[in-house]
């Protein structure tokens, strides 16, 4: 594959960069803005509106803890579950060297499963 390939390939991942001060989005890509409706767009909005799943997720918690200490942190919050697995969401958040926030979010099937998930089940942080 060559690198104008990796470069026009389409992404799932959410991403989208906050500024620390005011919790603002400043930037988010195009599969981040996917998900607002009617094409609003999520730049100059606050986190929590214009991310969806930041409360489910403890994103604003996560945001504010890695703007002060600079050390990354995961939120996974279970969708849907079913005897076959379950659907998640990742959610990781990460500051840059500019100290701004970047804010990934990916979605994944594992594999096993059980009942649906609670309302908040399924929520978890792990640090890497």
């Amino acid at each position: 594959m060559s690198a104008d390939s990796a470069v026009s390939a389409p992404v799932d991942a959410k991403v989208a960069l906050v500024d620390p001060a005011s919790m603002t989005v400043v930037w988010m890509n195009e599969a981040a803005a996917s998900d607002l409706p009617g094409g609003a767009t999520g730049v100059g909005r606050p986190l929590a509106e214009a991310v969806p799943l930041t409360a489910s997720l403890g994103l604003a918690e996560a945001a504010a803890e890695v703007a002060a200490t600079g050390r990354p942190e995961h939120r996974r919050v279970a969708l849907v579950s079913t005897a076959k697995g379950s659907l998640i969401i990742v959610a990781s958040v990460y500051r840059l060297p500019s100290g701004e926030l970047l804010v990934v979010q990916d979605r994944t099937f594992q594999a096993g499963g059980g009942s649906a998930p609670s309302a908040g089940a399924g929520r978890g942080r792990t640090r890497r």
